[in-house]
């Protein structure tokens, strides 16, 4: 009787190893907003079952973690970076020495040439020097495993995850006012007086940076009839979530993919289209009405700037979050120091004033050079032209979606290229 038991419990286990694993790992990080050392116990496990699972389910559970790995701003980090280099190595060392893939040469030796590049001495070697360039290789490694096994990524499902992540990551966040440990973090940042939601991931534009980049994937596969029902489901309540953040760069784009997204369903749907949309409409007026408190708090945030513009300036200012002054300044130091500006201050060199470009590209060049980002872009390339190679491989051109909203955050955040170390 007992033998039966174990194999129907083992037979629903293989079943659903997956989700029970995930789950798993949920209640560990929700004992973790209790009981700070929980996280010296949670990622060991989670490390056991990235080496010991498979690499599909391995590669989830990685992702599953990502929103999770600031609740300590330092260990957990560490912990969660040694997680991910775990998974790496493991795929790595199946795709050349198990499946014997044969790697492109010209790829790495491109790879090669930008990394010697990058550590050369144009500028003085700091701490985030080594954590950059760990960055920019990481990136490379998971842009490679797109590329050689696409079917283990599962882009569209791990998204889905990380999606489902964030909101879990969000829910814990509630747990602050009776936790005696999340006391000492803080689930909301503050702009003045304005509390700016950022659950735990230790900044509001990093929570506002994930709702993007997965908002624009779940409308990817809206509009080229990929979508199931939750997620609809998924982008209205990461739509929530980011409103909170207070961003503005999150309210232009939520707009931009929304929008999107509507015009497709106009083309298919007029009349559904537009009953749903009043609809929605509707919802959101009432809600105004009876909340008048928030809907002041974002006309000050988002529109209130706007009344005092004088100039150019202080509309770009108002728009950007006053990055424009910041890219200004580091333009005028580009003209005036051509050096910098063909080979970069070197990458682990000190940003102007202190701050950051808060700009991709600027930032790019200033660690870099022209010569710098021209290997990147060349990197990069080789890498989408590896991928395309293959005709099942093409995607819709609703993937103009998510490339535009990554373009457009990518010219208001440093993303890899700021690292305070």
């Amino acid at each position: 009787m007992g033998n039966i038991r174990n194999n129907k419990f083992l037979l629903f286990y293989g079943k659903y190893k997956l989700a029970i694993n995930l789950f798993v790992i949920a209640c560990l990080f929700l004992i973790h907003c209790f009981w700070g050392n929980m996280m010296y116990i949670a990622y060991p496990i989670v490390l056991l079952m990235v080496l010991l699972d498979n690499t599909r389910n391995g590669l989830t559970y990685v992702v599953f973690c990502a929103p999770f790995c600031k609740m300590n701003i330092y260990m957990s980090l560490t912990l969660y970076c040694v997680v991910a280099i775990a998974y790496l190595v493991k795929f790595y060392i199946i795709l050349y020495f198990k499946d014997k893939t044969k790697p492109n040469i010209l790829l790495l030796v491109m790879m090669g040439l930008f990394f010697v590049y990058a550590l050369m001495p144009f500028g003085p070697y700091r701490g985030n020097l080594w954590a950059k360039v760990a960055t920019l290789f990481m990136l490379f490694c998971v842009m490679g495993m797109v590329i050689k096994r696409p079917n283990i990524v599962r882009l569209s499902f791990n998204f889905r995850i990380i999606a489902i992540a964030i909101l879990v990551c969000c829910l814990f966040s509630a747990t602050y006012y009776i936790s005696p440990y999340l006391q000492g973090d803080w689930i909301f940042a503050y702009a003045g007086e304005r509390a700016r939601y950022q659950a735990l991931l230790g900044h509001p534009n990093t929570l506002a940076i994930f709702c993007e980049i997965i908002m624009s994937v779940l409308g990817y596969l809206i509009i080229s009839k990929r979508a199931k029902w939750f997620d609809w489901v998924l982008l209205l309540s990461l739509t929530g979530v980011g409103i909170f953040t207070l961003s503005k760069t999150f309210l232009m784009l939520s707009i931009f993919i929304w929008l999107v997204i509507f015009i497709w369903l106009f083309t298919q749907n007029f009349l559904k289209t537009f009953v749903a949309t009043c609809i929605v409409a509707t919802i959101v007026v009432i809600v105004g009405c009876c909340f008048p408190h928030f809907v002041q708090i974002f006309i000050n945030r988002f529109i209130g700037g706007f009344a005092d513009c004088k100039t150019f300036a202080d509309f770009m200012n108002i728009v950007t979050t006053y990055r424009y002054d910041l890219w200004v300044e580091y333009l005028t130091y580009f003209a005036s120091n051509p050096f910098v500006l063909i080979f970069g201050a070197g990458l682990g060199a000190y940003p102007l004033s202190t701050l950051s470009s808060h700009n991709l590209i600027i930032s790019g060049v200033y660690n870099l050079g022209i010569v710098g980002m021209i290997l990147l872009t060349i990197v990069i390339v080789l890498m989408i032209r590896e991928f395309l190679r293959n005709e099942d491989r093409r995607p819709s051109k609703a993937i103009w979606l998510p490339i535009v909203v990554l373009s457009l955050i990518c010219m208001i955040e440093d993303l890899f290229f700021y690292i305070a170390v």
